[in-house]
């Protein structure tokens, strides 16, 4: 009985040992392997969603993933020191002395890549960075150096006027040859009623220095002589075409209208002036030269006066018709003007210079008297 007791009690005791749970034996390699996925597990980050897997699937590359010559790899962020460049340049094109002249000084430190990023900034949207590339790249300015030059030459058509005078001293610099192919967009400049007065007077004493080599603008030239209403535009402009109309066929019209219609003595003195330059080819002129004799101003009736001399033996004769002019002072300038041109005028003037000498003005008689002397060779 005792036994049978003992028997059971031992079934009962392995029944419920044996349901529990199994320890599944391993051996050292299987262990350490599981170890490392462990650590590997927490040193790992949180696994993405499938949301975020995909937008990083399309996300932009890493640049620094990306080989060399692909060219999906994306522009590197923007350099402050480029900004801090910029902001440079604008301060060297501020107004304000005390703005610029710190940048003048940090700029002349600068190294040799300056010029390259000016010639970026002279396009700049803001005014005052276009006003200091320019000026900078003027500081650096070689007439040698191709970019430079089409970059101040572009400043021409700049909306500011800084910057536009600043292209025009770039071109003064010039030689002709560099400026000839420029032409087009100078005259443009000059003819405009709204562009500063010394820029147009600058732009029209560069063309006269150009002279026959500036024949194509000089239809323009000769608009803005007759219309500006600027006078020293105009000034300007008279000598411009002087210089460039050398045949006295194509210059003659333009100095004559300016003798007679231009509302400046002092432009109608020079056109005078500038038609006597011609000389014996100016007689197309002699009838406004004659009626300049009695212009109101004292100075251009006596420049007539003297370019009609120099035109020489065509004149004589209408100068020896106003010898009976109803005006005072056009008798006197007349009589003085046959007398300049000396012996050559004797043959026609002689007899009537001698009644001059006993007319009753004074100063009649003494003009017949000095230019008689002169015709006959005494003086």
């Amino acid at each position: 009985m005792k036994t049978h007791w003992t028997l059971l009690w031992l079934s009962v005791v392995f029944l419920v040992v044996g349901c529990g749970p199994k320890e599944v034996p391993t051996d050292k390699s299987t262990q350490d392997s599981a170890e490392k996925k462990d650590d590997e597990k927490k040193l790992a980050p949180d696994t993405p969603t499938d949301e975020t897997a995909k937008k990083d699937a399309t996300a932009d590359p890493n640049p620094d993933d990306v080989p060399p010559g692909d060219d999906s790899k994306t522009s590197p962020p923007a350099d402050d020191s480029n900004e801090e460049f910029r902001q440079l340049i604008a301060a060297l094109g501020s107004k304000d002395e005390g703005v610029r002249k710190p940048a003048v000084e940090t700029l002349s430190g600068a190294g040799d890549d300056v010029a390259a990023k000016l010639l970026v900034l002279i396009g700049d949207p803001e005014v005052e960075v276009r006003r200091g590339a320019a000026f900078g790249l003027l500081g650096r300015f070689n007439p040698d150096d191709a970019e430079i030059v089409a970059a101040l030459t572009e400043a021409l058509s700049d909306e500011d006027g800084q910057v536009r005078s600043i292209g025009l001293q770039a071109i003064n610099q010039l030689d002709d040859e560099q400026v000839l192919p420029t032409l087009s967009k100078l005259v443009v400049i000059m003819q405009s009623e709204d562009e500063a007065k010394h820029l147009r007077t600058q732009l029209a004493r560069r063309f006269a220095r150009l002279g026959p080599q500036a024949a194509e603008i000089l239809p323009q030239v000769v608009q803005t002589l007759h219309e500006s209403a600027d006078r020293d535009v105009r000034a300007a402009c008279l000598n411009a075409a002087h210089r460039i109309a050398i045949d006295p066929q194509e210059a003659l019209p333009i100095l004559i209208a300016v003798l007679k219609n231009d509302a400046d003595a002092g432009l109608r003195r020079v056109a005078a002036m500038r038609i006597g330059d011609r000389g014996m080819q100016a007689t197309d002129a002699i009838p406004v030269l004659l009626a300049a004799l009695s212009d109101e101003d004292a100075t251009v009736r006596a420049k007539a006066a003297d370019t009609l001399a120099r035109i020489g033996p065509d004149a004589i004769g209408p100068l020896v018709s106003r010898f009976n002019s109803d005006d005072r002072e056009t008798r006197v300038l007349a009589i003085y003007a046959v007398g300049r041109m000396g012996p050559a005028a004797a043959e026609k003037t002689e007899t009537r210079l001698e009644e001059l000498t006993k007319d009753e003005d004074v100063a009649v008689r003494r003009a017949a008297e000095l230019s008689l002397a002169r015709v006959r060779g005494d003086l």
